[in-house]
C-alpha cells in the first residue's frame, strides 16, 4: 500500500461518521424521538482485490428518517458534498407529501458547522430547497427572513 492509499479515508466512512453527528444532534434536540439511520454499506469484489461503497438509501435519497409526536415525520438527507443540486434531484424523483412530512437537506460545510435545507413547493418555482438556517457548534441558527 503507498502512504496516499493509507492516508485516504473512504467517503462512506466519512458519510457514515456525519450520519451519525448528525443523529446525536437529533438526540439532543428531540430526546423521545425514535430515529433510524440508513448507513452505506461496503462490499468486497474479489476480482477487484478491495472493499466498495454502496449506497443504500432510503427511496434513493434519504440517510436519516426522525418519528416525533411533537412534529411530523422527517426524512433527512446528510451530505458531505458541496452542492446542493444533485441532492436536490435525487430528492424531486419522489412525489413527497410535504403538507404530511419534512424532508431535509443537511451539508457538512466545515469543521463544526452545517447548513440545513428544507424541501418546500414554491406557487411559482415548483419544488424548491429553502435554506433554514445552519448549525455551528452544535446549536442551531435560524436563517434571518430576507436573506
Amino acid at each position: 500500500m503507498t502512504e496516499k492509499t493509507k492516508k485516504r479515508k473512504s467517503s462512506s466512512r466519512t458519510g457514515n461518521q456525519y450520519q451519525d453527528w448528525c443523529v446525536e444532534i437529533l438526540k439532543e434536540w428531540y430526546p423521545r424521538a425514535v430515529i433510524h439511520n440508513q448507513k452505506a454499506t461496503s462490499k468486497f469484489l474479489p476480482y477487484l482485490e478491495r472493499w466498495v461503497s454502496q449506497r443504500n438509501d432510503i427511496l434513493g435519497c434519504i440517510d436519516i428518517v426522525i418519528i416525533d409526536h411533537d412534529n411530523l415525520p422527517g426524512f433527512i438527507q446528510c451530505t458531505c458534498h458541496k452542492s446542493f443540486a444533485e441532492k436536490f434531484k435525487e430528492l424531486e424523483k419522489v412525489p413527497w407529501p410535504l403538507d404530511h412530512v419534512a424532508v431535509q437537506v443537511w451539508m457538512k460545510r466545515a469543521p463544526g458547522r452545517t447548513e440545513i435545507r428544507s424541501l418546500e413547493k414554491d406557487p411559482v418555482a415548483g419544488l424548491t430547497l429553502k435554506k433554514l438556517g445552519e448549525i455551528r457548534m452544535r446549536k442551531f441558527y435560524p436563517e434571518a427572513e430576507g436573506e
